[in-house]
């Protein structure tokens, strides 16, 4: 359709003969240089121009959440999640202060699916997610680890503070009333926990997260 290059240090977009056409702020083109801030049409895919000096800080949010949320359930997702689990454990051993993991699932999940359908699925996985990040504290790292199972790394917290916590929000999720389309669908979690000691040595991510499940 088009072909973007750059030309004296400057980017242009040349037309290869498109049947549509190629639009830069509405007006159609065959080769034009693109400016900061200019919006490029091609079919009925609108893009935007932007330098890097001039990007702004909501774009720069917006291709952060991008990065590290996960859409369905707005909780940070699997990326962001390894890579923070790894500094915190990291942190762990510089430091001297404990560390906990813990991963939970939706029991029976797969019947729920069956059952109510996946939308109700979605339904369920977005309310639940909610109701964690409104129990964990501004310092936990709550994600989506995949599918049905989630985690949550908990700075600075021993094996009993975490089972505490969790044990929390086990109940809350138990209590809850989940509903899709007037219709109330029980749901419990399952949790497993696991605390890094730091004088228990170096631990990788993999093993944290095996120990956790288990």
């Amino acid at each position: 359709h088009a072909k973007l290059f750059l030309r004296g240090g400057h980017v242009y977009i040349e037309d290869l003969g498109s049947t549509n056409g190629t639009f830069v702020n509405d007006q159609q083109i065959t080769d034009t240089q693109l400016h900061d801030g200019d919006y490029l049409k091609v079919g009925d895919t609108v893009l935007k121009m932007v330098s890097g000096s001039s990007i702004d800080s909501k774009f720069q949010d917006d291709m952060y959440r991008l990065t590290t949320i996960d859409s369905l359930t707005q909780a940070f997702n699997k990326r962001y999640f390894l890579q923070r689990l790894d500094d915190e454990l990291k942190r762990c051993l510089r430091y001297g202060r404990e560390v906990s993991l813990a991963m939970f699932d939706i029991d029976h999940f797969k019947k729920v699916n069956d059952t109510y359908g996946h939308q109700a699925g979605d339904t369920v996985l977005r309310d639940l997610s909610k109701n964690v990040a409104n129990l964990v504290r501004v310092n936990d790292v709550f994600c989506r680890y995949g599918g049905e199972e989630f985690a949550i790394i908990l700075p600075e917290s021993s094996l009993d503070d975490a089972t505490v916590a969790c044990e929390k929000i086990r109940k809350a999720i138990e209590e809850y009333t989940f509903s899709h389309n007037d219709t109330q669908i029980p749901i419990t979690i399952s949790i497993g926990v696991k605390t890094l000691d730091p004088s228990a040595g170096d631990i990788t991510p993999n093993e944290m997260i095996e120990a956790a499940d288990k």
